[in-house]
């Protein structure tokens, strides 16, 4: 009937169209809808390369952003919390959350759990979040949205085609610390406050990125809190009146509780010592504008990371 369409009548082939049922295209739809779903992903930042070790990339592999197969192969399928989680060759993390601001606690988690395996990772802002469809059984990713606003996007243009230069400092590692990874970022956060958690990893972030100053003020927020729950588990059994005014910050400022706290061995002597530096630093930085230094900012980080430590291990 349609062999020839210049010599076919006109009505005979409206006549055609209309006597033919159209496709059934729901059984596909159907595939479609159970196949891929919808998704938020971030990439690494610093930005990384996972891969099982013993596999050599080419010159331009390592050099250039253009090779869309090899750079977005999936290494890692696996889960977090519930959720389907793919982990590309390339460092871009997807996962399977019922919202962009669900997903943006995972994913900072992980980093969290990232950082604790000696991994440098940084925080995750909620615009650097992309939309994805992501399929867990074929191991795919696609259909993505990513908003371009920062150094940690610079990686989406290996996808959208770009010819841009890959950063040569790409950290390689190998799957199983993403396993690792995610063993401690569980862990961590059941009993790690997610704030605290948050604050630590925009603490490290700002110190990757030499901001020092601001790096010690939001760790020592987690100083601040840290001393604040090991006071109320002190004066937990206290009548509630009496209760009441020793957790009142007019009567009782973290000063104060940490001499009482030390004076009952619920803060040991090395302790009490280290976070007095912290505080005689905090006040010169507030007060004087005396800025922190390296060793400062770094030496509050570590303490934290042993504060979670032991929270962790409860």
């Amino acid at each position: 009937m349609l062999g020839n369409i210049l010599s076919t009548d006109p009505a005979a082939l409206l006549e055609h169209l209309r006597n033919t049922p159209a496709a059934d295209t729901s059984a596909k739809t159907e595939t479609q809808d159970q196949v891929h779903t919808d998704a938020y992903a971030a990439y690494f930042y610093p930005p990384v390369w996972i891969e099982e070790s013993g596999i050599s990339l080419s010159f331009g592999q390592r050099t250039r952003l253009g090779v869309h197969e090899r750079s977005e192969r999936i290494s890692v399928a696996t889960e977090y919390k519930g959720q389907g989680l793919l982990v590309s060759t390339a460092g871009l993390l997807a996962i399977a959350a019922r919202s962009k601001e669900d997903a943006w606690r995972f994913l900072n988690e992980i980093m969290i759990g990232v950082v604790f395996n000696e991994i440098p990772a940084t925080f995750i802002h909620l615009p650097e979040i992309g939309e994805v469809k992501m399929d867990t059984e074929r191991r795919t990713i696609a259909v993505r949205s990513f908003s371009l606003v920062s150094s940690r996007q610079e990686q989406v243009h290996a996808y959208i085609g770009i010819d841009q230069p890959i950063r040569r400092d790409r950290t390689a590692i190998e799957p199983q610390a993403i396993i690792n990874a995610l063993e401690t970022a569980i862990r961590y956060s059941e009993r790690v406050p997610t704030e605290w958690m948050h604050f630590f990893l925009q603490g490290y972030t700002q110190h990757y990125n030499l901001e020092y100053n601001q790096a010690f003020i939001t760790v020592w927020t987690i100083v601040e809190q840290y001393i604040g729950m090991k006071w109320k588990a002190y004066i937990e059994n206290l009548p509630k009146k009496r209760k009441r005014k020793f957790a009142s910050p007019g009567y009782w400022s973290t000063d104060h509780s940490m001499e009482i706290l030390s004076l009952s061995r619920l803060l040991d002597a090395a302790e009490y010592d280290e976070v007095s530096k912290f505080k005689l630093s905090r006040n010169k930085l507030v007060h004087e504008m005396a800025s922190i230094t390296e060793e400062e900012s770094d030496a509050i980080i570590v303490y934290v990371r042993g504060v979670f430590g032991r929270l962790a291990e409860q």
